[in-house]
C-alpha cells in the first residue's frame, strides 16, 4: 500500500498571536505621576495647623512650628532583552519574524511592572525624614520608615457591627468599611480607587441578594457595564499579592501615593560580538512610595471562600 498520508503537507500560520495577558497599564492614570530625574525622589509636606484661641489683649504673638516631613521614592532599573538568530528569518520561511509581537509584548510587561511597583508600595512601609529643628537648620532628619498602620486595614474576618467574625472574600461591608475610613480621615470624596482581581468582582456578585438595594449596580460592575462603586473607581488587576491565600486589595485616593516613571526606551540593534544576531531590548525606570497613610486602606479578602 502506498503511504500517501506519510506526505500530506502541513499548514502553518504565518503570523503570531498573544496570550491573553493584561497589555498595558491601568493605575498610571490614577495615581500622582512624576518623572525620575534622580537617583531618589523627595516629596515635600506640611503637616496639620491647629489654631488657639486669643485670651490676652495685646499680647506677643504666640508663634506656632509647623511639621514639614518628607517622603522618599527611589527609582530603580529594569530592562528585558530578546534576542533573534542571523538565520532565524531565513529558516522560519513564509512565517514572519516576530520582531513588531515582541516590542508589543516588551511594552505590555511595561505596563504590568508600572502596575505592580504601585501596588507594592501602596501597603508597603514608606521612607520618611523630618527636620530635626531643635538643633537649628538641619536640612533633613535621618531616614526612618513608617508602615501603613493597622486602623487603615479592613480585617480579613470584618462584618459590620452586630455580626460574628468570620473570614470572607470581598464584601459590600468591607468596602463599606473603606470608605468610612476614607471619609473619617477627610479625603475627598472625587479621585478614589478601589483594586480588586477578578475573584473579588465575583465575589460581591455571590454575596449580594437579588433584594438588596445594591444589587443592580453589583450587577452592573460584573457585567462591566461601570467602572464606579460606593464612590470608588474600580480597577481590576491580577497584580494584587496572595500570601497565604489572603488577598490584600487596596483602596486610595490619588494624591495618597505617588509612581516615579523614568519612561520606557527601545532599541533594535544588531550585535556584531555575537554572530549579528538581532536584540530587541526595553528598559525602564519605575518606583513609587505612599504619600499619605490616611488616603491608603488594605481590604484582606479570603480567596477560598
Amino acid at each position: 500500500m502506498i503511504q500517501i498520508p506519510d506526505h500530506y503537507v502541513v499548514q502553518y500560520d504565518t503570523n503570531w498571536q498573544h496570550l491573553l495577558q493584561q497589555m498595558e497599564s491601568r493605575l498610571k492614570e490614577k495615581t500622582k505621576l512624576v518623572s525620575a530625574q534622580g537617583a531618589s525622589v523627595r516629596f515635600n509636606q506640611y503637616g496639620l495647623a491647629t489654631m488657639s484661641q486669643v485670651t490676652t489683649r495685646n499680647a506677643s504673638t504666640t508663634q506656632s512650628a509647623s511639621t514639614l516631613p518628607t517622603r522618599w521614592a527611589y527609582p530603580v532599573p529594569y530592562d528585558i532583552a530578546n534576542v533573534f538568530s542571523e538565520f532565524d528569518n531565513l529558516f522560519l520561511g513564509s512565517v514572519v519574524l516576530p520582531t513588531s509581537e515582541c516590542m508589543q509584548s516588551q511594552a505590555a510587561a511595561y505596563g504590568r511592572l508600572a502596575d505592580k511597583v504601585l501596588i507594592d508600595a501602596l501597603t508597603a512601609a514608606a521612607t520618611i525624614t523630618t527636620p530635626n529643628t531643635a538643633t537649628g537648620f538641619v536640612p533633613n532628619g535621618a531616614p526612618t520608615t513608617v508602615a501603613l498602620p493597622a486602623g487603615q486595614t479592613v480585617a480579613v474576618n470584618y462584618v459590620p457591627a452586630g455580626g460574628t467574625p468570620a473570614n470572607s472574600g470581598l464584601t459590600i461591608g468591607k468596602i463599606r468599611e473603606a470608605k468610612r475610613i476614607l471619609d473619617a480621615n477627610e479625603a475627598p470624596a472625587e479621585d478614589r480607587v478601589l483594586i480588586v482581581s477578578a475573584k473579588e468582582i465575583s465575589d460581591l456578585l455571590g454575596t449580594t441578594e437579588v433584594t438588596n438595594n445594591l444589587y443592580n449596580s453589583v450587577r452592573a460592575l460584573v457585567d462591566g457595564d461601570v467602572d464606579a462603586f460606593l464612590g470608588f473607581k474600580i480597577v481590576r488587576s491580577e497584580q494584587l499579592g496572595v500570601p497565604s491565600g489572603i488577598r490584600t486589595c487596596v483602596a486610595y485616593h490619588k494624591n495618597a501615593a505617588v509612581l516615579v516613571d523614568g519612561g520606557k526606551k527601545s532599541y533594535m540593534d544588531i550585535l556584531p560580538t555575537q554572530s549579528h544576531s538581532l536584540q530587541i531590548r526595553s528598559t525602564a525606570v519605575l518606583g513609587a512610595t505612599r504619600l499619605l497613610e490616611t488616603g491608603v486602606v488594605s481590604i484582606l479578602a479570603d480567596t477560598t471562600k
